[in-house]
Parts: C-alpha cells; sequence; structure tokens
C-alpha cells in the first residue's frame, strides 16, 4: 500500500503510534489511522492530545467505542467531544452541529 501511495504521486511516511511520544507524532502534520471501532485506552489518549496539539486526524473506518478487552472506552471520541449519531449503516459522527462519515478528519 505504501508504494501504492508513493506511486500516485504523495509523500507519506509511517509512525508507530503506540511507542512514539506525543512530540514525535505532532512533528507529522497528519495522521490517517486505521480504526475498526475499538482502541487500547492510552493510544485513544494519544490521538487525542495529538489533535489537541494541533496535528490533523483522519480515523476510519470507525470512532474507537471500545478497549481491547471489548469494554466500553470512549476516550478519543470524550476527549474532543465528538459522538456517533448513526449505525454501522450511516457511520455518522457528530461534532458540535456538524456530521462527519466515519472516515473523519478531527
Amino acid at each position: 500500500t505504501h508504494l501504492l501511495i508513493h506511486l500516485a504521486g504523495y509523500s507519506v511516511q509511517c509512525a508507530d503510534i503506540q511507542r512514539s511520544p506525543i512530540d514525535i507524532l505532532l512533528k507529522h502534520k497528519s495522521l490517517w489511522v486505521f480504526s475498526l471501532g475499538f482502541m487500547d485506552h492510552e493510544t485513544q489518549l494519544k490521538l487525542a492530545d495529538y489533535v489537541k496539539g494541533g496535528g490533523k486526524l483522519f480515523l476510519g473506518p470507525s470512532l474507537p467505542s471500545r478497549g481491547l478487552r471489548g469494554e466500553k472506552d470512549t476516550a478519543l471520541a470524550d476527549a474532543l467531544g465528538l459522538s456517533v449519531v448513526g449505525g454501522t449503516s450511516k457511520n455518522l459522527i457528530r461534532s458540535g452541529d456538524q456530521e462527519y462519515l466515519s472516515l473523519i478528519h478531527i
């Protein structure tokens, strides 16, 4: 996938979100994160800090709502004031008065 993106003319780098400190992540002006609706608590908080620090986050296809053990964990959504307003068929996320598809740019 990385090669195809490069061949399409985009310059990309990979980052280990879990292992990288927030100051390293903030050196990237945007992060594209694949999420299936579950993500560990610490990573959710780190992504929220990234956005609050000025980073652009593209996340999808689902906003995390569960931790890795299946427990309810909406740390990312709570920290950024996001809420899911649609089911799996609609995949809408509300932030204030705006709605976004589940591949969201925060």
